[in-house]
């Protein structure tokens, strides 16, 4: 009888999970239609972001807080001219 060989497998690198998620949440505004898209692309692009949701009126995205900061988030909508923040 033929023993089957067994290989290991490497394990994927932890992620986190749902419970270690924050999320951010702010009303704004944009000028144009593009810059919503263009802002949901600059955002999931972030190391850490584990989803986005953008409407015509607010932003909402569930992150890692061990990879990325609130601070880095608004950084990034503060960066794009045609997005106005509500004041927070």
């Amino acid at each position: 009888m033929v023993q089957p060989v067994v290989t290991p497998t490497a394990r994927p690198a932890p992620t986190a999970s749902v419970v270690d998620l924050k999320t951010f949440h702010t009303e704004l505004s944009f000028a144009t239609y593009e810059a919503e898209e263009t802002v949901q692309l600059q955002l999931g692009q972030l190391a850490g972001v584990a989803s986005v949701s953008v409407t015509q009126l607010d932003i909402t995205v569930q992150y890692d807080p061990k990879r990325l900061s609130e601070d880095d988030i608004v950084r990034t909508l503060r960066n794009n001219p045609e997005v106005k923040m509500k004041d927070r």
